[in-house]
């Protein structure tokens, strides 16, 4: 008999492989998951909040198709009054300009009914994204910065970032939301005043 034939026989002798072990692992392991999922993740108020997003967004696709709505339209049905703040800030400076912006306590103030109603705007990276290519400077790393001296604009949120500006005490109180540059001259310092006047 020759080698071949010989492993042939030999081959064909061999059991076959048994699934049903490995089955029942991998569906006690799904059950397993599924339990803490329920049980320990979805409680969690992180990830209420992220399921709840998640269900928003499912109906925004479904009202608004993408083919019939353009990408600034969309953030605008999903980010409403951010993204409207993020286009206030880009139109009002120049693409390099390096902005110094508000901290989380400036858009959600103790004292105060915050305006916004997700704390994503506070994040810098959010700024970035909406902002880019400006510089931005958060509030908080103000001291740390390479670009502290290099600050060219102030957001002003709620009132707050106007103690950055040299000419604060000459600023009309009505400046509570916006961009505005450090240093200016006197008649822009009128003309942002009058502005600011009869827009209230």
């Amino acid at each position: 008999m020759s080698k071949i034939s010989r492993n042939k026989k030999q081959t064909s002798k061999q059991p076959g492989t048994n699934y049903l072990p490995w089955l029942l692992k991998n569906i006690v392991s799904a059950g397993i998951v599924a339990l803490i999922m329920i049980k320990v993740i979805a409680p969690s108020e992180s990830y209420k909040f992220l399921l709840h997003a998640l269900n928003i967004d499912m109906k925004i696709i479904k009202d608004y198709p993408l083919k019939s709505t353009t990408i600034e339209e969309r953030y605008h049905i999903v980010l409403s009054k951010i993204f409207s703040y993020y286009q206030s800030v880009e139109k009002d400076t120049p693409e390099d300009a390096v902005i110094l912006y508000p901290s989380y306590d400036a858009f959600f103030p103790k004292d105060k009914e915050p305006m916004f109603h997700n704390a994503g705007i506070s994040n810098k990276m959010w700024a970035i994204r909406f902002l880019y290519p400006r510089t931005i400077i958060s509030a908080s790393e103000l001291e740390q910065s390479p670009y502290k001296d290099k600050i060219t604009h102030v957001a002003i949120v709620n009132g707050y970032g106007v103690e950055y500006l040299p000419y604060k005490d000459r600023l009309s109180k009505n400046a509570l939301f916006g961009v505005v540059p450090l240093n200016i001259s006197e008649e822009m310092l009128q003309e942002i005043n009058d502005e600011l006047e009869n827009e209230n």
